[in-house]
């Protein structure tokens, strides 16, 4: 999901990384992330794909590939057993753009490595 200035880009660094998109969604104008995830969720669902998502912003920086591998693992794992996963990094600072996690203990209905969030 993009918007008309950025499709020739993303077909771009989707081809230099080996991959042809499936689809590209043109948003009419940029309404931020959860208008954008529903308008590709609801384009899966019309042609009748009731798949996982993973949603990744384009504002964020992964250091560690391997580490983010093992928690894609984890959280496919749970995602495939019902739950709604959101990662989530440790605050160095207070902020007002971005929301805040509280997590609550390991539950144990939740797989191994996922904390259960008790407010957003």
């Amino acid at each position: 999901v993009c918007n008309e200035e950025h499709r020739f880009i993303v077909s771009e660094q989707l081809a230099s990384i080996g991959h042809e998109a499936q689809t590209i969604l043109l948003e009419p104008f940029g309404r931020n992330t959860a208008p954008a995830v529903a308008i590709a969720a609801m384009h899966l669902l019309a042609e009748g794909r009731d798949e996982l998502l993973l949603v990744l912003p384009a504002d964020h920086v992964i250091e560690d590939v391997a580490v983010f591998h093992k928690a894609l693992a984890v959280a496919r794992n749970a995602a495939e057993q019902g739950a709604m996963v959101l990662f989530g990094v440790p605050a160095e600072r207070p902020e007002t753009g971005y929301g805040y996690i509280k997590t609550g203990r390991d539950a144990c209905e939740l797989p191994q490595g996922v904390l259960a969030v008790e407010a957003f």
